[in-house]
């Protein structure tokens, strides 16, 4: 009885019962985070469009990518895969063969633009040429 307290104790005042310290959530992790915004649902298929913001490494950054998930099969499918910029809020077309979506691509000093993609992915082309961030 004696020695079952003292394992319980022991299992207790661990902070992570199975897990050695290396396996444990800490500040090199917060890298690999990533986070689901601006969800939105095709009014053709059910399907969700999402802009997935990681963490870039190499450029020391926040950046997006747009990502759609089937509502049938539940698998995912990156739309967009731009290292050096972001994409995000994106927006159906009313039939649901377009999506609209704001991106900062150009470079460094590029202003947030306007782009349009047909609903299943593809190349982008930038619809708006303003001067300044949209």
């Amino acid at each position: 009885m004696k020695l079952r307290a003292i394992l319980v104790g022991v299992l207790l005042a661990t902070p992570a019962f199975g897990q050695t310290p290396d396996d444990r959530f800490g500040p090199d992790d917060l890298a690999r985070l990533a986070s689901v915004e601006g969800p939105v649902a095709s009014p053709r298929d059910g399907s969700i469009v999402y802009s997935l913001k990681t963490t870039n490494g190499e450029a020391d950054k926040q950046q997006s990518d747009l990502w759609r998930v089937g509502w049938s099969d539940g698998q995912p499918m990156a739309l967009t895969h731009t290292p050096g910029s972001s994409e995000w809020q994106p927006q159906f077309s009313q039939d649901g063969r377009w999506l609209a979506f704001l991106a900062d691509r150009g470079g460094d000093h590029a202003e947030t633009q306007v782009w349009i993609m047909a609903a299943g992915g593809g190349e982008a082309p930038l619809v708006t040429k303003i001067p300044v961030r949209v």
